[in-house]
């Protein structure tokens, strides 16, 4: 095993790079824009909001002027994609097909079926904002507690790190895997291995599952929110 003294740096992209969609959208708050095909023309937008729990969405209905709560279903099909399937209290069944280009937003597809009109749709355009707020949840911020200054977890991070005599590597991580990329664009991306992070307090213990069984082990202590000191213990 070879320990190496690092220095690093954090970069918080939320996933900008990656365009991840969630496992689950329990706990954010939907932004949504509808645009409604009808007779070759397009019409809207239309705006609404959906707050979502574990099982239902929230939101308001002009049409009968008060807010609804409906059972959903939302199952992620790809990296980037998932579905959004709403049973509406007028009977109808709304589907969503949804594309994240960054971890907050992107496009999609919609179609409403199952009642009097029959099915329509058109596409939409979606922004996500975590914890029912009205800006992104920061990572590194716990509910009912203090910013903490360890992240919770490496989703859309990227990290600079410094082992001495100029000698420098840049990881980015994805919700399960890490990879070592030339610059801060993320050119020429190389898979290192899956990985596991731990936080206790201000100390985030990061292990990266070599693909030839050698893990490599980090060590960071977090002095502030992006930076810190540690070591990387390298068992080759």
């Amino acid at each position: 095993m070879k320990t190496l003294l690092i220095i690093f740096s954090v970069f918080y992209l939320y996933n900008s790079l990656f365009g991840q969609a969630p496992q689950s959208i329990s706990g954010k708050l939907f932004e949504v824009k509808e645009y409604e095909t009808f007779d070759n023309e397009e019409l809207g937008p239309f705006l609404m909001q959906g707050t979502f729990s574990e099982s239902h969405v929230r939101s308001y209905e002009g049409e009968i002027q008060d807010y609804t709560s409906e059972p959903y279903t939302y199952t992620k099909t790809g990296d980037k994609t998932a579905t959004l399937e709403i049973e509406e209290v007028d009977g109808e069944k709304y589907l969503a097909m949804l594309t994240f280009d960054t971890e907050n937003s992107g496009t999609g597809t919609w179609e409403e079926f199952g009642g009097d009109d029959g099915v329509f749709g058109g596409r939409l355009e979606f922004e996500v904002v975590e914890e029912f707020s009205g800006t992104h949840t920061d990572p590194r911020s716990e509910s009912g507690s203090e910013t903490a200054i360890a992240p919770r977890d490496l989703e859309g991070l990227q990290i600079l790190f410094h082992y001495g005599q100029n000698e420098t590597s840049i990881l980015e991580f994805t919700q399960f895997a890490a990879f070592e990329v030339d610059d801060e664009a993320g050119s020429n991306r190389k898979f290192e291995g899956d990985y596991d992070a731990d936080t206790e307090g201000n100390t985030m213990t990061v292990t990266i599952f070599g693909q030839s069984g050698a893990n490599d082990v980090y060590t960071l202590n977090f002095t502030t929110a992006g930076t810190g000191t540690g070591k990387l213990d390298d068992f080759e």
